[in-house]
């Protein structure tokens, strides 16, 4: 009776530890040619992905639920479209995803998740470079810890848009958008409990920025700043 005991007991352990999450996750993918898609899936500690898609009409998805996630993608070509989502509801580590998206008609899309606790920092990066026209670059981070968001497009008709929301905790909040060229959109939403920075940089006409910062916390100071270079722009902040 003993021995059947130790023998179903060693078989439940085997299939419980079978799935749980992989420390130490490595994805690398590569793909030469149109109308590809990629698709990454990970959960656990310590992991990364890189994903190089190099022709037009290529779709990539990356999913990483963990600690310590780090993302990095590269496309070139037209009509592509990018999406990278990243959970850390207990991790103490970073999450970063860096983007670069070359040519017309591009689509870049990430999403950070965090614990509602911000007791212990756990720090956001999004970097995103699209050169090109045409193109639209979002980033959502929601939750507590301290969040960091840069988009650069290089090219006229961009559309970029960043939203930060951290109404738990004391963590800071950094949005930046750098555009040159013509009939470009900017869009900033920032909500916090903690202090939030802002910064939109325009060069060429017929550009708009909007800012808009939300303090939960009366006393804490934000800061908001639109730089515009050139003609018929709109510039608006609200706080």
């Amino acid at each position: 009776m003993k021995k059947i005991f130790v023998f179903t007991l060693a078989v439940v352990l085997a299939l419980g530890l079978s799935g749980l999450a992989s420390a130490n996750n490595v994805a690398n993918v590569h793909q030469d040619g149109n109308a590809n898609i990629a698709e990454v899936d990970q959960k656990g500690v310590d992991q990364f992905v890189h994903a190089d898609q190099d022709g037009n009409l290529n779709i990539a998805i990356i999913d990483q639920v963990g600690d310590n996630n780090s993302a990095e993608t590269m496309q070139t070509g037209f009509l592509n479209f990018l999406s990278v989502y990243q959970v850390d509801f207990q991790a103490q580590n970073a999450v970063t995803a860096l983007i670069t998206q070359e040519g017309l008609l591009n689509s870049a899309e990430v999403n950070q998740y965090d614990s509602w606790d911000s007791n212990v920092p756990r720090p956001r990066g999004v970097t995103i470079l699209q050169d090109g026209a045409l193109n639209e670059a979002v980033v959502n981070q929601y939750f507590g810890g301290r969040m960091e968001a840069s988009i650069t497009q290089l090219g006229s008709l961009n559309y970029a848009e960043q939203e930060q929301w951290n109404a738990t905790g004391q963590k800071h909040l950094f949005a930046f958008i750098t555009q040159d060229g013509q009939g470009n959109d900017a869009l900033q939403t920032q909500l916090t409990a903690g202090r939030a920075w802002s910064s939109i940089s325009q060069v060429g006409n017929l550009n708009n920025a909007i800012t808009t910062q939300t303090q939960v916390l009366l006393g804490n100071g934000d800061t908001a700043r639109i730089t515009q270079n050139g003609n018929a722009n709109y510039a608006a902040i609200t706080q």
